[in-house]
Protein backbone atom coordinates (compact mmCIF):
# COMPACT_ATOMS: atom_id res chain seq x y z
CA UNK A 1 0.00 0.00 0.00
CA UNK A 2 2.94 2.64 0.81
CA UNK A 3 4.33 2.16 -2.17
CA UNK A 4 1.27 3.31 -4.11
CA UNK A 5 0.80 6.13 -2.04
CA UNK A 6 4.57 7.16 -2.40
CA UNK A 7 4.46 6.65 -5.87
CA UNK A 8 1.79 8.77 -6.83
CA UNK A 9 3.06 11.59 -4.20
CA UNK A 10 6.88 11.30 -5.92
CA UNK A 11 4.71 11.55 -9.92
CA UNK A 12 3.23 15.08 -8.22
CA UNK A 13 6.55 15.92 -7.13
CA UNK A 14 4.95 15.99 -3.91
CA UNK A 15 7.96 14.47 -1.73
CA UNK A 16 6.41 15.29 1.63
CA UNK A 17 4.01 13.22 1.19
CA UNK A 18 6.38 10.89 -0.12
CA UNK A 19 8.18 11.04 2.88
CA UNK A 20 5.26 10.62 5.45
CA UNK A 21 3.86 7.46 3.62
CA UNK A 22 7.49 5.85 3.98
CA UNK A 23 8.20 6.79 7.08
CA UNK A 24 4.78 5.38 8.22
CA UNK A 25 5.90 2.44 6.86
CA UNK A 26 8.80 1.90 8.20
CA UNK A 27 7.18 2.91 11.54
CA UNK A 28 4.71 0.35 10.76
CA UNK A 29 7.50 -2.49 9.84
CA UNK A 30 10.93 -1.31 11.03
CA UNK A 31 12.50 -4.49 9.30
CA UNK A 32 10.73 -3.65 5.75
CA UNK A 33 14.47 -2.91 3.91
CA UNK A 34 12.81 -1.72 0.72
CA UNK A 35 10.58 0.75 2.40
CA UNK A 36 13.53 1.80 4.13
CA UNK A 37 15.31 2.47 0.75
CA UNK A 38 13.09 4.28 -0.14
CA UNK A 39 12.40 6.61 2.27
CA UNK A 40 16.09 7.26 1.74
CA UNK A 41 15.85 8.05 -1.70
CA UNK A 42 12.89 10.34 -0.63
CA UNK A 43 14.86 12.09 2.17
CA UNK A 44 17.44 12.43 -0.42
CA UNK A 45 15.38 14.17 -3.02
CA UNK A 46 14.20 16.38 -0.31
CA UNK A 47 17.83 17.13 0.43
CA UNK A 48 17.58 16.06 3.79
CA UNK A 49 21.25 14.00 3.48
CA UNK A 50 21.64 13.15 7.05
CA UNK A 51 18.26 11.48 7.15
CA UNK A 52 18.89 9.98 3.57
CA UNK A 53 22.30 8.52 4.98
CA UNK A 54 21.16 7.13 8.26
CA UNK A 55 18.44 4.83 6.49
CA UNK A 56 20.76 3.92 4.06
CA UNK A 57 23.17 3.14 6.43
CA UNK A 58 20.18 0.85 8.18
CA UNK A 59 19.87 -1.29 4.90
CA UNK A 60 23.58 -1.24 3.78
CA UNK A 61 23.94 -5.35 5.09
CA UNK A 62 20.66 -6.14 2.75
CA UNK A 63 22.24 -4.45 -0.08
CA UNK A 64 25.57 -5.77 -0.45
CA UNK A 65 26.96 -6.41 -3.76
CA UNK A 66 24.37 -3.61 -5.42
CA UNK A 67 26.31 -1.87 -7.29
CA UNK A 68 23.53 0.52 -7.99
CA UNK A 69 23.26 1.31 -4.47
CA UNK A 70 26.64 2.09 -3.36
CA UNK A 71 27.02 4.67 -5.61
CA UNK A 72 23.79 6.11 -4.12
CA UNK A 73 25.31 5.74 -0.73
CA UNK A 74 28.78 7.27 -1.53
CA UNK A 75 27.50 10.16 -3.31
CA UNK A 76 25.37 10.90 -0.20
CA UNK A 77 28.42 10.60 1.67
CA UNK A 78 30.42 12.67 -0.41
CA UNK A 79 27.16 15.58 -0.28
CA UNK A 80 27.50 15.12 3.15
CA UNK A 81 31.49 15.72 3.52
CA UNK A 82 30.95 18.86 1.04
CA UNK A 83 29.48 20.82 3.73
CA UNK A 84 26.06 20.27 3.76
CA UNK A 85 24.67 20.85 7.65
CA UNK A 86 24.06 18.49 9.98
CA UNK A 87 20.29 18.26 11.22
CA UNK A 88 21.33 18.34 14.34
CA UNK A 89 24.52 16.78 17.22
CA UNK A 90 23.78 13.33 17.34
CA UNK A 91 23.10 12.85 13.65
CA UNK A 92 27.11 14.62 13.08
CA UNK A 93 28.19 11.61 15.22
CA UNK A 94 26.49 8.89 13.26
CA UNK A 95 27.16 10.92 9.69
CA UNK A 96 31.00 10.63 10.97
CA UNK A 97 30.96 7.04 11.49
CA UNK A 98 28.85 5.77 8.56
CA UNK A 99 31.63 7.87 6.98
CA UNK A 100 34.42 6.22 8.14
CA UNK A 101 32.87 3.13 7.08
CA UNK A 102 32.12 3.88 3.78
CA UNK A 103 35.84 4.68 3.66
CA UNK A 104 36.59 1.16 5.00
CA UNK A 105 34.67 -0.39 2.75
CA UNK A 106 35.54 1.58 -0.29
CA UNK A 107 38.77 0.79 0.76
CA UNK A 108 38.04 -2.90 0.61
CA UNK A 109 36.09 -2.42 -2.91
CA UNK A 110 36.66 0.25 -4.61
CA UNK A 111 33.90 1.74 -6.70
CA UNK A 112 35.63 1.76 -9.84
CA UNK A 113 37.74 -1.98 -10.52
Amino acid sequence: MYQIEASRAMDSNNRGAAVSALEAAVAADPTDTNARYLLGLSYLGANRLAEAAREFDRVAPAMRGNSDFRSILAWTYLRLGAGSPPLNTDAIESEDAALQRLKKELERKPLIP
